[in-house]
């Protein structure tokens, strides 16, 4: 009866072990996700600033004041398309979620510029909060 009662309360053990491990690498994930899109600050602000000016989305990094921002991070390149969106490509260091893509677009308003983040490919659980709408082309 005793070993019963041992090898039960193990499994117990075992079984939030493993929840707590999955939680863990989650939050790890989130975190590096999160680095990633903070490489794109820079981005962000060479274009609101190049909006600023010109009162137009660049076409391409050579048109952002400045040339192509500096911003670096092992989890995340950034990329500008043709219609002033940012892309961000996931690399492998960030683990299962490598290779997908988050998308930063600007859409202009009154004060300028306000940034709509989101991802159609990576779980919203995943994302900062503020990341979590699909962005409007």
């Amino acid at each position: 009866m005793l070993v019963v009662v041992f090898v039960v309360v193990g499994l117990v053990f075992v079984y939030l072990g493993w929840g707590f491990f999955v939680v863990y690498q989650e939050r790890q994930q989130m975190g590096r996700i999160a680095q990633a899109i903070r490489a794109a600050d820079a981005w962000k602000s060479a274009i609101e600033a190049q909006y600023r000016d010109k009162k137009s989305l660049p076409r391409d990094a050579s048109a952002l004041p400045g040339g192509t921002p500096k911003a670096t991070s092992p989890y995340g390149k950034v990329s500008l398309d043709a219609e002033g969106i940012l892309t961000i490509t996931l690399t492998p260091e960030v683990g299962s979620e490598a290779g997908k893509t988050i998308v930063l677009a600007a859409q202009p308003s009154a004060n300028g510029l306000q940034w709509r983040c989101g991802s159609a490919v990576i779980n919203p659980k995943l994302l900062p909060g503020n990341c979590r709408s699909e962005p409007r082309r």
